[in-house]
């Protein structure tokens, strides 16, 4: 039951940071097959990669509270643009950085978001 438990979990919250399967699999440095065997309850998401999920749970959301304290926040269409632009966030994508500015957008409604 705690396999299907973390891969719940695990699936909520790759959603809700808009990360694809393949982009999660970079950011856990495991390999897209093993990541997807997790998300299928197959395999337990091991206590380090766990740690690794709330890691990136907790930047995010520190990326949200920084942005919500902007006037405005620019955010990109592809990926290419977006680390161009910001190579800070390597290894993220331009869908997590535009739901993280979605996520600032509801604590700040004065934030504008403009689109390159």
């Amino acid at each position: 039951m705690a396999t299907l438990l973390r891969s719940a979990e695990l699936t909520g919250t790759l959603q809700l940071l808009d990360l694809s399967e393949p982009a999660a699999a970079r950011l856990l440095e495991i390999d897209l097959p093993r990541l997807r065997r997790i998300l299928c309850g197959d395999e337990r998401l091991p206590d380090d990669l766990h740690e690794v999920v709330e890691a990136i749970s907790r930047f995010t959301d520190a990326v949200v509270a920084g942005m919500a304290g902007q006037q405005q926040v620019t955010v990109y269409a592809d990926d290419r643009a977006f680390i161009r632009a910001l190579p800070r966030y390597a290894g993220y994508t331009a869908a997590w950085h535009r739901t993280a500015a979605a996520r600032a957008a509801v604590r700040n409604p004065d934030l504008h978001i403009v689109y390159a």
